[in-house]
């Protein structure tokens, strides 16, 4: 089943609240969704957003949208949502322990993979399809949390002011 994907970075504001920011270059848009701009940016706390939820909680979530989901938000953030979109799957990827390699339960997640789409899964088997959906994103994020885990590393042992290659 086509969908589209984002990738959303998360970050602090100027009070201590955790947002989630658009990273423009890490998307794949296979639906056309004229009305979808994706967050450019939102506060995970934002009533109804599974992106923020799935961060906030620390795990994949799957969630299919109520035809009137639009409703639901507010004005501003509701511009940025397609209203076609049916269904949402999002996965924190969470930072990793630099001595032990393993979920750092205190440190908030890099940020969500997003994917999500017009066409709800359905039939006999779609239990089983959105399933397997959560662990490939889930895998896929334990991978990227692998990745941003060795650039911190390798950022923080390399000397101030050394010359980049």
């Amino acid at each position: 089943m086509p969908c589209n994907a984002r990738y959303f970075v998360a970050e602090r504001d100027g009070e201590g609240r955790h947002y989630i920011r658009q990273d423009r270059d890490l998307a794949v848009l296979n639906i056309s969704m004229p009305r979808e701009f994706g967050f450019t940016r939102i506060h995970v706390d934002t009533p109804h957003i599974v992106s923020g939820r799935a961060f906030r909680e620390r795990v994949p979530l799957f969630q299919e949208l109520p035809v009137a989901h639009s409703d639901l938000y507010d004005p501003e953030v509701g511009r940025m949502i397609e209203p076609a979109q049916r269904w949402v799957l999002a996965c924190p990827v969470l930072r990793l322990d630099a001595v032990t390699n393993s979920h750092a339960p205190e440190a908030p997640p890099h940020g969500v993979i997003v994917f999500y789409g017009t066409e709800v899964p359905g039939g006999p088997d779609r239990d089983d399809r959105v399933r397997t959906s959560l662990d490939y994103a889930q895998r896929f994020a334990e991978q990227m949390s692998h990745m941003l885990n060795m650039l911190e590393l390798s950022t923080e042992s390399e000397p101030a002011g050394a010359p980049v290659a």
